[in-house]
């Protein structure tokens, strides 16, 4: 792979990324603001960035535009005119279906590739596409049981789209990037302001806030994009908006996953705190667990899953649910019962280690006074220094090698307990999620 294309591939992930997250921002924002006020703001931000790079480029905006011609306007209309059926699709309809339809915008984009750019499809590129159609239908397991008219609207998005991402790649023969990006934030944000106004409604500081992390992730999204498409041919680059599919079906998992994570963490913080750290790694664990369980099942369910299940068929959906999931309770129980509690000593000496490593390399870089500032807040209070569990020692000078000694048994072992916590935590999502996808909640 050339150095271009490895750079191409590299920004388009990174793209789908950024507009995965986009999309779940989308989503919450819904239910309080229309879609023409969405596209809005997606724009507004956009404009904004891309205004500020032209005018430090010194770029001449407007013969820019004109060397684009016909191309450049195409590609802003059906851009903006795919965000408008993508955004109303995703406000609508299930975000694996509307994910799925979506994702046929490189299909589309390898169609338009042989007639406006004169690209050559290769029987290699045809198949991939078709692979990553069938994989991505198999990794979304979309049901298509929402509205018809939201469907129709992600089909259309994913069409025009791939027809902008076409005139993209030709434009950027005349224009360069940021004129590209800031033509097709102007019109996009202009048509959507003159749309929004019959139906106005002022956003609530929660909705601005969400209103505002769509445009900053389509701004970014938008960049990379742009730049992908400048690094390779499009029918090259495009398959790899699939990547979008396996962000998009992570993400709303990974939001409520860290969500009962840190839930499970704050409880057994609280046991640690109420009980003694080694009630809160044996029976205060089990019961953290089972509140993160119910917790768990309730938000998966409703949020990321979406299942409809009633009666009897939900019956068997909750008890296998518990059933896996309290196998993966029995695994973090062990994990922590012996890590946690009969390695603590060997952990606690591991985390003294790895303390007056960090604490050598502050020294040595930034100056003995700030480790020891660094080594007092970890060794505790000046209580527990008098009755000797802490002590602190600097040894060297500032021109040779300087070693930090903390003694501090308690707190190196609080530390200890917490890090076998977070991999114990990282663990059991990995493996609920797989559960969870193959096992609880399969589309039948």
């Amino acid at each position: 792979m050339s150095g271009s294309k490895t750079r191409a591939v590299t920004l388009m992930l990174l793209s789908a990324l950024s507009f995965s997250i986009m999309q779940v921002f989308v989503k919450m924002s819904s239910t309080e603001v229309g879609t023409f006020e969405q596209v809005f703001f997606r724009n507004l931000i956009s404009m904004i960035i891309a205004g500020v790079t032209v005018y430090r480029a010194k770029l001449d905006l407007i013969p820019e535009i004109k060397k684009g011609g016909l191309a450049l306007w195409g590609r802003s209309f059906f851009g903006f005119l795919g965000i408008v059926l993508f955004f109303y699709a995703t406000g609508h309809a299930r975000q694996a279906d509307v994910a799925m339809l979506n994702r046929a915008s490189p299909v589309f984009v390898t169609i338009f590739a042989g007639p406006i750019l004169k690209e050559k499809v290769s029987k290699v590129q045809v198949c991939a596409v078709a692979l990553c159609l069938v994989g991505a239908y198999i990794s979304m397991q979309p049901s298509f049981d929402s509205n018809p008219l939201p469907l129709l609207c992600a089909l259309g998005a994913a069409m025009v789209a791939g027809l902008a991402y076409t005139l993209l790649s030709y434009t950027k023969r005349f224009t360069s990037a940021p004129v590209i990006i800031f033509h097709f934030s102007l019109l996009s944000t202009v048509c959507a302001g003159l749309l929004m106004i019959p139906g106005f409604v002022l956003p609530s500081p929660k909705a601005m806030g969400m209103l505002l992390m769509v445009g900053l992730f389509a701004a970014g999204g938008q960049y990379l994009l742009t730049y992908a498409y400048q690094q390779a041919p499009a029918s090259e680059v495009s398959i790899y908006q699939y990547s979008g599919v396996v962000f998009t079906a992570l993400l709303s998992y990974l939001i409520f996953g860290v969500l009962c994570t840190l839930l499970n963490i704050v409880l057994y913080a609280l046991f640690n705190k109420l009980f003694g750290y080694t009630a809160a790694n044996s029976w205060g664990n089990v019961l953290d667990n089972i509140l993160c369980i119910l917790f768990a099942y309730a938000t998966n369910r409703a949020f990321v899953f979406r299942s409809k299940t009633t009666g009897r068929a939900m019956a068997k959906e909750f008890g296998t649910f518990v059933t896996c999931r309290l196998g993966t309770m029995l695994l973090d129980t062990a994990i922590m019962l012996v890590l946690g509690n009969l390695l603590a000593a060997q952990g606690a000496a591991l985390m003294d280690e790895l303390m007056q490593g960090v604490l050598s390399v502050v020294a040595h870089w930034l100056g003995p006074d700030t480790a020891i500032q660094m080594a007092a807040s970890y060794a505790g209070t000046p209580a527990g220094v008098t009755d000797g569990s802490a002590a602190i020692a600097v040894i060297g000078g500032a021109d040779g090698p300087t070693a930090i000694f903390v003694t501090s048994r308690y707190n190196a072992q609080a530390l200890w307990g917490l890090a076998v916590k977070v991999f114990s935590n990282v663990l059991v999502i990995v493996l609920n999620y797989v559960f969870s996808k193959l096992i609880i909640f399969k589309k039948k």
